[in-house]
């Protein structure tokens, strides 16, 4: 059967012809999966505690990847999972590694969009095209790897699922929070005790404690709840003030105490490092250098982004600079919010549009997906919309799935509040997309009502697209007529090109115009006058004259003198003497 080329990605969706080598063929026909590459674990920041020993739970985790191949490592913000999963990774257990590392920062990620990101990882980031869940299977079966998910919140059911296409690997994820249900394949990280706390105190302030000091020291370890995060900001606190540490314990004493000393410690932020701690804390992600300094309108942060490094309030990580964990817990809440939201959201649109959407880490979806949520739940309807569009393009490109499909949600239900009737349909038409490639049932229903609003609202590009579309998805119990591959956009049409159908109208027009002109002349033109001879110029009694009058003085003149001259002369003169009644 002939395969029909059609589009589905009208205006802005550009999801290219990659999707043609998995949509809508046979398994025959599919095209070949890519072959594996290597990878190795990120290094890790400059802000990872490798100084606090977590020997035992190391070792507990090695045991248990031996024993189950889903392991969960857990703990309060702050506590050091990401570093012992890295330190792991690092250092990976013989029996639970035979292959390599493979290491997914996916911040919020689905079931779905954790394996389509596990994919790409394994066979590299072009390769960002639906697959069916049998191809998947088929590609990561054989993979025997350490998997780690870093900063994930999936359940224990969830990460089974997950488990269940890597069947010959292990699977180790880091989270925040330990949960109340007990599971014998999770590890829960335990508080620091006295002695390591005060070798990590004494490792920020770069000296050795002894006596009041040493004591001091202890008493903010325990208020900072043995939290290797917390501990070192509360040493640059000290460090910073120049301030004796038995002072800054009686400070942060009593209920309430290291609560309100860090408020104090918070006050005393510039504009700028507020505005600062105030985006990472509210997103919640990694933002790159450029991108911060466009969220924040400043024109140079490296003295600030500098000064609260040293005071252990951000890190710089693979993405960008990012919040330390835990620190938001002690921020005051007028400071988790967005600012400027509007400037904000332009500054994230400009960044997806530029290029960062097909290669989106998990950090940088998760940033778009709590800026969108922010403006929607904001009631921001046109910046949820600007944002949503952008957002669910990069998400269609790089895969994401789910996300695809929430930033979809939001354009949806903020343009219908808007009464934008041309945005909901144009979300409804792309939640068709996502479910047609997806093999959903519900892709009919949408698309149908997507043809039906932009038919109504006079859109011909638009219904065209969706309704090519729907030829090709199976009705209720039916098939598509043909296979097909999938044509990604144009680019916008010139000006020149929108002038096309009136280009042949104003050549006609021209020429009658032209002819109206040129015909009269053609039948009816006039002769042209001939040139008037220039008057004659004589010289008479030293003067020049002009004229009839000039003529007949030199005739007169002429004849005194006994020359005839010319007789027309002659003949002005004559009649000049009849007029005065002179005798001839």
């Amino acid at each position: 059967m002939q395969k029909q080329v059609i589009r589905v990605g009208a205006y802005r969706l550009r999801l290219g012809n990659a999707f043609g080598a998995s949509l809508g063929r046979d398994a025959g026909e599919r095209a070949a999966l890519p072959a594996p590459i290597q990878h190795a674990p990120p290094p890790p920041t400059t802000h990872s505690v490798w100084l606090v020993d977590r020997a035992d739970e190391r070792a507990q985790i090695a045991a248990l990847l031996e024993a189950d191949r889903v392991v969960r490592v857990a703990g309060a913000p702050g506590i050091g999972t990401t570093t012992v999963v890295r330190q792991i990774a690092a250092d990976p257990p013989a029996e639970a590694l035979p292959d390599r590392v493979l290491y997914l920062d996916e911040s919020g990620g689905s079931v779905r969009d954790l394996v389509t990101r596990l994919f790409q990882l394994h066979t590299g980031p072009e390769t960002a095209v639906k697959r069916l869940d049998d191809e998947l299977r088929a590609a990561l079966g054989p993979l025997r790897a350490l998997i780690v998910l870093d900063g994930t919140s999936l359940s224990r059911e969830e990460l089974g699922a997950f488990a269940a296409f890597v069947p010959k690997s292990r699977v180790l994820a880091a989270e925040s929070g330990a949960a109340a249900a007990e599971d014998p394949a999770r590890v829960v990280l335990q508080p620091l005790g006295d002695a390591d706390a005060v070798r990590l105190f004494e490792d920020t302030v770069r000296r050795p404690l002894a006596g009041a000091a040493r004591d001091a020291a202890v008493v903010l370890c325990r208020h900072a709840g043995g939290i290797p995060a917390l501990i070192r900001w509360v040493a640059a606190l000290a460090a910073e003030r120049r301030q004796l540490l038995p002072e800054l314990a009686a400070e942060a004493g009593g209920p309430g105490g290291f609560e309100r000393a860090a408020h104090a410690a918070f006050a005393a932020f510039t504009a700028e490092e507020r505005t600062v701690v105030s985006l990472l804390a509210a997103t919640r992600a990694a933002i790159p250098p450029d991108l911060l300094a466009a969220m924040t309108g400043a024109a140079a942060l490296d003295d600030t982004l500098a000064t609260l490094q040293r005071r252990e309030i951000t890190v710089a990580d693979a993405d960008g600079q990012r919040l330390v964990d835990g620190i938001a817990s002690l921020l005051p809440p007028e400071w988790r919010t967005f600012g400027d939201r509007e400037r904000v959201i332009s500054a994230v649109c400009e960044w997806i549009e530029a290029g960062a959407g097909p290669a989106m880490s998990g950090q940088g979806a998760a940033l778009a997906g709590r800026v969108l949520d922010a403006a929607f739940t904001a009631s921001d309807w046109h910046a949820t919309v600007r944002l949503g569009c952008a957002a669910s393009d990069a998400f269609a490109v790089a895969g994401r799935w789910d996300a695809w499909r929430s930033a979809l949600d939001h354009v949806r239900t903020a343009a219908g509040l808007a009464n934008d009737d041309k945005h909901a349909a144009w979300a409804l038409h792309q939640l068709g997309v996502r479910a047609f490639l997806l093999g959903q049932t519900d892709a009919r229903p949408l698309l149908e009502e997507a043809f039906a609003l932009r038919q109504s609202l006079g859109d011909a590009q638009g219904a065209a697209a969706t309704n090519a579309l729907l030829a090709h998805v199976a009705g209720p119990g039916g098939e598509p007529d043909a296979p097909f591959d999938v044509e990604p956009d144009q680019p916008a049409p010139t000006l020149w090109q929108k002038l096309a159908p009136y280009r042949l109208p104003a050549l006609i027009a021209l020429a009658v115009i032209l002819a109206l002109l040129l015909i009269p002349k053609m039948f009816h033109g006039s002769k042209a006058p001939a040139p008037r001879r220039p008057p004659a110029k004589v010289h008479h009694a030293g003067i020049d004259t002009v004229g009839r009058r000039g003529r007949i003085a030199a005739a007169a003149d002429a004849r005194a003198r006994g020359d005839l001259g010319d007789p027309r002369a002659h003949g002005l003169e004559r009649a000049g003497a009849v007029r005065r009644g002179d005798a001839v």
